[in-house]
């Protein structure tokens, strides 16, 4: 024999001594413990008795906790919807079957009964059949299971509980480790009371609560762990506070546990969550979480200064907050394997819709909070700043052609033509300087930061003045004349409006308090007017020659469309219910670059119309007393003359603006 192979047979021996060691050093901590469910559902309580409504939907909200939670695969749970006695103890038996199996392969075997339905004082009630609370009792307790947790939510099912000549004991401690053994037993309601259902909960009170507790409400000590206390405690004060006030009375929850051992037994553990949500430590009050198809699956009150969180399906879910008698309401889309924060900032303030029950006695007489509109209609008013240059010009060349008439007169004195005149000039004619723009917008909000919305805006603006002047003048020859010459209601005016689409991106800084930022664009469909009413009439003293007075009126209109680009910042403040107040601040590019219209004029020797394009035109007035040279709008091209063109109108309207107005939620 070789003397190498007794070595080699030893080292052979370490190897596999080895490898098995790494594999069970490296077997998963879930697999010593295993956790098996039988979920009944029941609607029908046999003939006489009034089918209820959401007991099979109760049953599937456990299954899908304990799935979620606690540590159940979908092969060791069995769900029975409306069952006979028969199907229910042979599925009790096949249980104990597969608990006997798993015995050998497994440190700790853990089984959870689960009933929702009918009962009276004495049977659970499977459509006309029944199985007595003493049945069930012992078929639970001789599962081979170490721990064995039956709950029951139906009427009177308080009497599962009572104990038959056993005292009972403090049930648990509060420890994450434990090696509790025995049964316990929870049930919805006291022997001698009645299980209520909800419509607003859509499912019963206390299984509604106890679904809340194990998602991670109950979890106080805020380990991530929802033990059988903790559930328990948090199940009993929420039914018996929702169900105080209602018709049926309160409802008492009760339970009895036999187990020994230390710790106290882990019925979920949030951390297995598919989703994780958070309500950080800055939110307080009464909390409503809703999924997408509207059903409340958690609900729980939490105080200021401590975060909870919860465990979620993945999907998006609607969260309503009710403190200090006002309804908030934030929405969060929760994706698998992420951890999602939400706190004061996200909530927006809504209204509050009373409701009332319709025939169901055990509703209680409540509020369901609003779902949070996503649509909102804002109308406002303000200012702008405006300067149409091109517009304005026209002011400069009338106002400046009064003052060539004084210089003419100044130069007639010098020259000797005249021995005295006297110009009394009143107040200047005015520039556009100011416009209002008001209007509305419809908004579509996407979330609680960002939203659209298509609005129309108008703008207008106008700037009406008067000039009053007066000129005497005194001949060599001694006559003496006196011209007063008045412009009134001279206008310029403008005209506009704009269809916007926006974007909007806005920020909560308190409840009450919004900051948003804006910007939109859109077409400008503008229009502008320019109108002067002018006369000239010579007066005397008696005795003084009079000459024929004249009277002229020249007005000129355009059209047209151009672009506008604004943005802004702004705040909203919440006054209450579906009403707030905004302000905003911005500026606003709005020009229109071609323009055409009418025009037409009159005086004591003439009228006349047309309809051309607006341009800017060239005026040169060189003459012995003065040198005038300016540039001036206008629409009139006169036929057989040549047009001086200089460049195209301008219509500019863009300037700062101020805005407050009103929003509506619909």
């Amino acid at each position: 024999m070789n003397k190498s192979f007794p070595l080699t047979i030893g080292l052979a021996v370490l190897f596999v001594a080895g490898f098995l060691c790494g594999q069970t050093s490296a077997e998963p901590e879930e697999m010593l413990a295993r956790r098996f469910a039988l979920i009944i559902g029941a609607n029908s309580g046999g003939s006489g008795r009034v089918t209820l409504r959401y007991a099979l939907d109760d049953a599937r909200a456990v299954r899908n906790v304990l799935h979620d939670l606690g540590g159940i695969i979908p092969g060791d749970s069995v769900f029975l919807e409306q069952p006979d006695r028969t199907t229910v103890f042979r599925e009790l038996r096949n249980l104990g079957a597969k608990l006997d199996q798993a015995r050998p392969r497994f440190r700790r075997i853990e089984m959870i009964f689960y009933y929702s339905g009918h009962s009276d004082e004495e049977h659970v009630l499977l459509g006309e059949e029944r199985i007595s609370y003493e049945e069930l009792r012992a078929a639970v307790t001789a599962l081979n299971a170490d721990v064995r947790i039956a709950i029951l939510d139906s009427c009177a099912s308080g009497a599962f509980t009572l104990p038959k000549g056993v005292k009972k004991r403090s049930p648990f401690l509060l420890d994450a480790a434990y090696d509790m053994k025995g049964y316990a037993f929870m049930t919805s309601s006291s022997a001698d009371e009645a299980s209520q259902e909800s419509r607003r909960l859509q499912g019963s009170f206390f299984t509604h609560n106890l679904v809340s507790a194990m998602r991670g409400a109950a979890d106080r000590n805020q380990d991530g762990r929802i033990t059988l206390t903790e559930a328990y405690q948090f199940a009993f004060d929420e039914t018996l506070a929702q169900t105080e006030k209602t018709m049926s009375g309160p409802q008492h929850p009760n339970y009895n546990i036999q187990m020994s051992g230390t710790g106290d037994v882990v019925i979920t553990d949030v951390s297995k969550s598919a989703a994780l949500l958070t309500l950080k430590s800055d939110v307080a009050g009464r909390f409503f979480i809703h999924n997408q198809a509207d059903i409340l699956v958690v609900e729980l009150g939490k105080p200021s200064g401590r975060e909870i969180t919860i465990g979620l399906e993945d999907g998006t879910y609607r969260i309503t907050s009710v403190s200090d008698n006002a309804v908030y309401e934030a929405e969060v889309l929760l994706r698998k394997g992420v951890a999602q924060e939400i706190g004061r900032s996200r909530f927006e303030q809504v209204d509050k819709i009373p409701t009332r029950s319709r025939g169901d006695r055990s509703y209680v007489p409540s509020f369901r909070p609003r779902r949070a509109s996503r649509w909102q209609v804002d109308v406002f008013g303000g200012v702008s700043q405006t300067d149409p240059k091109d517009l304005n010009y026209r002011t400069e060349i009338d106002q400046g052609s009064l003052n060539v008439m004084n210089d003419k007169y100044r130069y007639l004195r010098q020259t000797g033509e005249i021995s005295f005149y006297q110009a009394k000039m009143g107040s200047e004619l005015r520039p556009l300087r100011w416009a209002i723009p008001w209007g509305f917008r419809v908004r579509r909000s996407f979330n609680n930061w960002f939203s659209i919305s298509l609005g129309l805006t108008g703008l207008w603006g106008t700037a009406v003045s008067d000039s009053q002047n007066s000129f005497t003048v005194i001949e060599t020859s001694g006559r003496q004349y006196i011209y007063n010459c008045n412009i009134e209601n001279y206008t310029l005016s403008v005209r506009g409006w704009i269809p916007t689409l926006a974007v909007h991106a806005g920020w909560n800084l308190t409840r009450a308090l919004r900051l948003e930022s804006r910007i939109g664009a859109g077409p400008l469909f503008a229009s502008c007017r320019y109108f002067m009413d002018s006369n000239d009439v010579p007066l005397s003293d008696t005795g003084v020659i009079l000459e024929e007075p004249s009277v002229g009126m020249l007005e000129e209109r355009g059209r047209g469309i151009g672009w506008a680009l604004d943005g802004g910042i702004g705040a909203q403040l919440v006054l209450g219910r579906n009403l707030g107040l905004q302000f905003e601040a911005g500026y606003s590019l709005l020009r229109v670059d071609h323009l055409a219209g009418p025009g037409k004029s009159y005086s004591s020797l003439k009228s006349d119309d047309w309809n051309g394009d607006w341009a800017m035109k060239y005026f040169l007035n060189i003459k012995p007393w003065g040198h005038y040279e300016t540039q001036f709008p206008s629409n009139y091209w006169p036929d057989g003359e040549l047009p001086l063109r200089l460049r195209n109108f301008e219509l500019n309207l863009s300037g700062f603006q101020f805005k407050i107005g009103f929003s509506f939620k619909l």
